[in-house]
């Protein structure tokens, strides 16, 4: 499908658009993925019917284009699609309607369909879930980590691979700083901290980062640049950083709180929603999440809307 070919500019961004928007909603990374290159045949087969804009897309454009997959074979194996693979496709279609609708264009008329998609819902931690992770965390090596971990991914909002790629020459405490060097699109940015951030941060440093990097088995396995490191005193990953937030989460007991799928991105979503909650302005948000789109900010605006 990624390789189908897409002219019209109009549906180039669209797809763009949308994919950040399953991004900014903290979809999983398959779903951020696949569903864009779904939508990317649908756009495909409009362009090949001389249907130029998004707006043509009516309920017989719809089953027109389902009554083609019906026909199309799989390109790995050359059988149908199967029906989990269809629902694939009503998925992305449904969650486009979904995405245009929550920015402000327009609704898709679309057909009753007997393909049912699993729905996936994103909820949002409240307040009072965030500080309940933080409680957790224990004043050991790992907890400070865990603190200093839940500070840069919900205290300054950072992306998964921003926080990660932190060098600790990136801390600009005396300044009251963050500076994200690996920001999306290769953005650079500073990020305020607040005065817990950075005591977090502080303690981190002072009293959990040394033992961190001791582990390594000799100089040459050390990270001695990296800000957050792992147990043998190299740069973390993102899966050891999500295992710790679902140990924190399942260590709160809270029954709301353990049925919400956390990583790193909740942390991310959840400092968003909350700014918009508090009444900070948009364009101010936009600037601390490093958006380079206020329409990409826009979406917390629904969010938080809804929850009202």
């Amino acid at each position: 499908m990624k390789h189908l070919p897409l002219l019209n500019p109009h549906f180039q961004l669209l797809q763009d658009a949308f994919a950040d928007w399953l991004s900014i909603l903290g979809y999983a990374e398959s779903s951020v993925h696949y569903l864009p290159l779904h939508l990317r045949e649908l756009l495909h087969y409009l362009e090949e019917n001389q249907l130029n804009h998004i707006q043509a897309l009516d309920r017989a454009q719809v089953s027109d284009f389902f009554a083609y997959l019906a026909t199309r074979r799989n390109m790995r194996n050359g059988q149908k699609l199967s029906p989990a693979y269809l629902a694939k496709y009503w998925q992305a279609i449904k969650m486009l309607d979904r995405y245009l609708r929550e920015t402000g264009q327009w609704g898709l008329n679309l057909p009753p369909s007997t393909v049912q998609p699993e729905r996936v819902l994103k909820a949002v931690m409240t307040q009072a879930e965030t500080k309940a992770l933080f409680a957790v965390a224990a004043d050991d090596t790992l907890g400070l980590r865990d603190k200093a971990m839940l500070a840069l991914f919900y205290g300054c909002g950072l992306r998964r691979s921003e926080g990660i790629w932190l060098d600790v020459d990136d801390i600009l405490l005396e300044q009251g700083l963050v500076y994200v060097r690996k920001g999306k699109n290769y953005q650079e940015r500073y990020v305020p901290l607040s005065h817990s951030v950075s005591y977090h941060l502080r303690q981190y440093l002072e009293l959990a980062r040394p033992v961190l990097l001791t582990k390594g088995m000799y100089a040459g396995l050390r990270d001695r640049q990296a800000l957050l490191l792992s147990t043998r005193g190299q740069r973390i990953n993102d899966r050891t950083l999500t295992i710790r937030i679902r140990k924190l989460q399942q260590k709160t007991a809270d029954p709301e709180l353990l049925a919400k799928r956390l990583s790193l991105h909740s942390l991310r979503h959840a400092i968003a929603t909350h700014l918009m909650e508090k009444g900070m302005k948009l364009t101010r948000i936009a600037r601390f999440l490093g958006h380079a789109k206020l329409e990409s900010t826009q979406i917390y605006t629904h969010l938080v809307q809804d929850e009202l």
